[in-house]
């Protein structure tokens, strides 16, 4: 079985394998490989077929001190079925982080979808390290609030005033990844800045992925998406995301938002 980086020849493979694992649609996965797919982020292992894939983005970690430290983020990690049971996870995680490493990442970030594929990444060496906080939003007490002025920004804009409103550690994402959370929903800004968020909306329930500002603001901002239901992710100590040190030093901890879930 080799390792390697995928290359463009390998994308209705690589598309038919996320599918299979994930259940999504070709037009959700083409969010992706129509857009943001960097061959050389995407590894493989082939037996002589794709077997298992993995997609790295680039992403920096913001020490409480303004140190910054370079890492990957793993996304869509997903091994064929009739493989699993092999070590191909195992096999292909290992590769992929030894690459990684030689590129200068410190680290590297996942989201375990459930308790145990996080057992699988303990075993891998992966530790409890991100957090957030996830609240359900009320309604707008009464009517007749003035309207919340919000605009959909672009993601180098959302960058700088989320640079802004952040404080302590956390995860940078660069605009470019940033581009791949406004394919999956929109960026906002409201009133004027004073507030940030990344909604995502099915029918009349939303999530804000991430949500920067007043919590004050958010039964508002609820009532001028027409949201029956909206949840928020913000910063807090909820258990979120884990982490493996490639380099000496310690784990990273802090905020992670985006988990692209």
């Amino acid at each position: 079985m080799s390792f390697g980086a995928a290359t463009a020849a390998d994308l209705p493979a690589l598309r038919k394998l996320w599918m299979q694992c994930f259940g999504d649609t070709e037009e959700y996965v083409n969010r992706y490989f129509l857009h943001s797919f960097v061959p050389e982020d995407v590894f493989v292992l082939r037996e002589p077929e794709i077997a298992a894939m993995l997609i790295s983005f680039p992403v920096t970690w913001i020490g409480p001190d303004g140190d910054e430290q370079p890492g990957a983020y793993l996304y869509a990690v997903c091994t064929d079925p009739a493989q699993r049971g092999t070590g191909c996870c195992r096999r292909l995680m290992a590769k992929s982080e030894q690459v990684l490493k030689e590129r200068g990442c410190a680290f590297t970030c996942l989201r375990a979808a459930d308790a145990g594929l996080a057992r699988m990444y303990e075993r891998m060496g992966y530790e409890s390290s991100f957090t957030n906080r996830e609240l359900v939003v009320p309604d707008a007490p009464g009517t007749g609030a003035p309207a919340l002025a919000r605009q959909r920004v672009k993601p180098a804009q959302y960058y700088a005033l989320r640079q802004m409103a952040l404080q302590g550690a956390f995860i940078d994402y660069d605009p470019a990844v940033l581009a791949h959370q406004a394919r999956l929903g929109q960026l906002l800004s409201f009133d004027g800045g004073e507030a940030i968020g990344a909604l995502e909306r099915y029918g009349s329930e939303g999530i804000l992925k991430e949500y920067l500002g007043p919590e004050s603001l958010l039964p508002a901002i609820k009532q001028a998406l027409g949201l029956r239901t909206l949840i928020a992710r913000t910063p807090g100590d909820r258990p979120f995301a884990m982490a493996k040190r490639l380099t000496p030093g310690p784990l990273p901890t802090g905020y992670l938002a985006f988990a692209f879930d």
